[in-house]
């Protein structure tokens, strides 16, 4: 249907994850290891607010992908209902095919007589 799995979903979200735990950490690192100047603290301040500004995209990008995953879930179900109802349909075709093949051969065998 959409070609988005749920353990692709999945996989996304770990590695987005990931690189944001990592991203963190290495900001902590320099922040032990770095002796503090101006310079220095304007590129961890803009590090910090690119951070921030990730996590917020990252958040908005969970719960869209968490929509998509119930649409989806949905959508299957929906599918799951129309298939019921198509072979359902096809049985009573079939019913309705045998019956009018008996009608005729009643009708052929009437004029028969």
């Amino acid at each position: 249907m959409l070609g988005i799995s749920s353990e692709e979903i999945i996989l996304v979200l770990t590695v987005v994850s990931l690189a944001v735990i990592a991203v963190f950490v290495g900001i902590k690192k320099l922040l032990k290891d770095w002796r503090s100047t101006d310079a220095e603290t304007s590129i961890i301040t803009l590090m910090h607010t690119e951070l921030e500004r990730m996590s917020v995209q990252n958040t908005a990008l969970s719960t869209e992908l968490g929509r998509l995953h119930n649409e989806v879930i949905n959508l299957s179900q929906e599918l799951q209902k129309l298939t019921f109802e198509n072979q359902r349909l096809q049985t009573e075709v079939c019913e309705l095919t045998e019956e009018i093949s008996i009608f005729k051969r009643m009708s052929v065998a009437q004029k028969g007589i």
